[in-house]
């Protein structure tokens, strides 16, 4: 987690507007319920307000400082994205060190772009690209043939089928399974046929 950051800071980073005291600082992000002084909270639907006005949030992020008088707010027409970037800045995803876990199953001949990481328990076939900067979550299974792109996240015990490409920047999460069954069955003579 980050240290804490003054709201002056935070405005300049998200592009909010300050309203109340630009020194205040907050180390987090949490939900308006569970916020804490030292926390930013946001309100994003006007249905919450009440739960706003209730919240021992230190500051929040609104769309507008009309509703939320005397607090102290970070304002902006999206308070929405506005939080993904604060939970950005407080709580990054913190990527697992480049190379191999030797718990991985990794074939001969894989190729592992620079950057790029295999985690714990991860089974990686045959003739396999992985691309720079790529991560392969713990016990991840990649087919025969796959090509994975750069800058790519499996999360934990994806699957992906042989011979399937996946292009660089996805984000692939946990349980997913690409490549296999899922097209359904054609029916030809009363004959159903796995497509």
């Amino acid at each position: 987690m980050t240290s804490s950051r003054t709201l002056a800071d935070l405005a300049s980073d998200l592009g909010t507007d300050v309203i109340g005291d630009e020194d205040f600082e907050v180390c987090g992000v949490r939900p308006l319920e569970t916020a804490k002084a030292e926390h930013l909270s946001f309100l994003h639907n006007p249905k919450y307000v009440d739960e706003a006005k209730a919240s021992e949030a230190g500051a929040i992020l609104v769309a507008d400082a009309e509703v939320l008088l005397g607090r102290n707010l970070l304002v902006c027409p999206e308070p929405y994205l506005a939080l993904a970037q604060a939970l950005e800045i407080f709580h990054p995803m913190e990527r697992p060190e480049p190379g191999v876990h030797p718990s991985a199953v990794v074939a001969a001949g894989v190729s592992v772009g620079e950057g790029a990481s295999i985690g714990p328990l991860a089974s990686v076939a045959e003739g396999v690209t992985v691309g720079e900067g790529t991560v392969v979550g713990a016990g991840c299974v990649i087919g025969r043939g796959v090509g994975i792109g750069g800058d790519c996240l499996l999360h934990p015990r994806v699957v992906v089928g042989e011979q399937c490409r996946i292009g660089d920047r996805c984000n692939v999460h946990s349980g997913t399974v690409i490549g296999y069954d899922g097209f359904g069955f054609a029916t030809v003579d009363g004959t159903h046929h796995k497509v």
